[in-house]
């Protein structure tokens, strides 16, 4: 299994995606500050995965998430977007912002 995941760094507001054969182990390297593009915003906490049976699908996901369309598409989903189960995790990262607080996060929604 394959899977693509979103990072979120509350004290900068920042989100991170990426794919892995194991997130809660990427997790780890991002939080130890080994991975230079996400060091200056440890710590972070794992938001979101999504499972794929190979490596290719998880890095089109990523991809696609990555993309301007896919930016877009996470502020704000419009009725037709069939992939509207991450608005809530977004909505999450926005009010863990403004609370300042962890409480009640998931590693992981599916």
């Amino acid at each position: 299994m394959f899977y693509t995941y979103v990072l979120y760094s509350a004290g900068f507001n920042r989100l991170y995606i990426g794919q892995s054969h194991d997130p809660n182990m990427r997790l780890d390297y991002h939080n130890s500050g080994s991975e230079f593009s996400t060091k200056p915003y440890i710590p972070w906490i794992l938001l979101h995965t999504e499972t794929f049976e190979s490596r290719w699908e998880a890095m089109k996901r990523e991809r696609e998430l990555k993309t301007s369309a896919g930016r877009r598409w996470k502020l704000q989903p419009t009725e037709g977007n069939r992939k509207n189960h991450l608005q809530p995790v977004f909505r999450l990262a926005a009010n863990l912002n403004s609370t300042g607080t962890q409480s009640g996060l998931f590693r992981s929604f599916t």
